[in-house]
């Protein structure tokens, strides 16, 4: 059994089925779990191989399970063509900040391009044996960009919100009440960079509204809201023109635009995938309101390559009029070095054949890891039903207990494949 943890449904639910369907199809059982009933879906389902998603929201948990288990890093996240981000995201290095990251007891790791495996293995951070270069799972859908695109009449823009607006977690109308769950939630006066990025969030809503209000009559208009936003609803924008769905997936949205527009965001890379002319609002936002977050990067180190980047309303609205798609030979080779693309061989693929062969060579011998709070369970009905129960039981109280967050989550109920 391979147990693949899920972090966000949005983001990452799509291409953890694509690879469970491609680990059937090889003889190789799975399943996709909660990623806050790690250690107890271990004890029910005894795997020989755990998938995380990261390494840092899930330091302790590889830290119990790491001599038990084969443990292999497949990234949700990229590094956005940044050397940095690299860091950040395999090894949960920040600039000036501090975050536990188990990295250094993962087993194998798969790396989305040889520029990222050469970067990893020269500064240290994994042992070339470790790393097998695979390109992105969560892009996987790269593969349906055609050789072409009709050049037609623009009448169809997207916009895509890549901007997680932290007041949308609490529907409620006391803004203080409100603003105490944010902070026991954020800490904002250890983290008051947080405070500069809900500025930045309410002049960038603000900005999208004013283009929506300018762009409606003329254009049809999608939204589509950030990848691991369930909450946000746009229903009070009142026009045939406009819609807002964030319910289809990214490749089956970006096929219906003409024009993308986005900011601090790697739509701008899907967006030259599939031909479609990328716009980045990046330089219409003041420079009052950019930050550092983490105390470490601020969203000018987002690089956005290929886009159109407007620095007055004036020029972006006669851009929209006539902007084409345009090639970039220096980005061709970019995604060649980092992401794999084109692919030879699909990422799903690659990473469900080389996971078969690390299956089949599993050496490591399993035990339980007893939790106190479940041996009650376990005795009363033994070890199989047991930690059935506590199993099912920990996805029930996550649901309760954090009932906000979890429509976000993956549950792995008994009913499910």
């Amino acid at each position: 059994m391979i147990l693949l943890v899920c972090d966000h449904v949005k983001r990452e639910l799509y291409g953890l089925r694509f690879l469970q369907e491609e680990l059937d199809n090889l003889g190789i059982p799975s399943k996709i779990i909660n990623k806050h009933s790690v250690i107890r879906a271990f004890n029910h389902y005894k795997p020989k191989i755990i998938v995380f998603p990261q390494t840092r929201l899930f330091a302790d948990v590889i830290s119990k399970v790491e001599k038990r288990v084969i443990t292999i890093l497949v990234p949700s996240e990229h590094c956005a063509l940044n050397k940095d981000f690299i860091k950040m995201h395999y090894c949960g290095y920040f600039k000036n900040y501090k975050v536990k990251s188990s990295h250094s007891k993962i087993d194998h790791v798969f790396v989305q391009g040889k520029f990222i495996k050469n970067f990893l293995v020269n500064n240290k951070y994994f042992n070339k044996k470790k790393i097998i270069v695979s390109g992105h799972l969560h892009y996987d859908f790269w593969k349906n960009a055609k050789k072409k695109e009709k050049t037609n009449k623009i009448s169809n823009i997207g916009i895509a919100l890549t901007n997680e607006f932290a007041f949308r977690r609490y529907q409620n109308k006391n803004f203080l009440q409100t603003l105490y769950f944010l902070n026991n939630e954020a800490d904002f006066y250890s983290n008051y960079w947080r405070l500069f990025q809900i500025n930045y969030n309410f002049y960038y809503i603000c900005l999208i509204y004013d283009v929506i209000k300018k762009l409606i009559n003329q254009f049809k208009i999608n939204l589509r809201t950030h990848v691991v936003d369930v909450e946000s609803n746009f229903d009070f924008i009142k026009s045939k023109n406009f819609n807002h769905n964030s319910k289809i997936s990214a490749y089956e949205w970006i096929q219906e635009q003409d024009i993308i527009i986005s900011s601090v965001s790697f739509m701008n890379i899907d967006s030259y995938i599939f031909k479609k002319p990328h716009i980045s609002l990046i330089n219409l936002i003041p420079k009052e309101f950019f930050f550092e977050a983490y105390k470490s990067y601020t969203y000018k180190n987002f690089d956005e390559p290929n886009s159109f980047k407007p620095t007055t309303k004036k020029e972006f609205f006669k851009i929209i009029s006539k902007v084409k798609f345009k090639k970039n030979k220096i980005l061709d080779k970019k995604l060649k070095s980092y992401y794999n693309y084109p692919y030879a061989e699909t990422p799903t693929k690659i990473i469900g054949s080389n996971l078969k062969k690390i299956y089949l060579k599993n050496n490591k011998i399993f035990k339980f890891i007893h939790l106190k709070k479940d041996q009650l369970f376990v005795k009363l009905f033994g070890k199989t039903l047991g930690y059935f129960i506590v199993y099912q039981l920990s996805q029930i109280k996550s649901i309760i207990k954090y009932r906000r967050e979890s429509k976000n989550w993956y549950f792995d109920f008994f009913f499910k494949r």
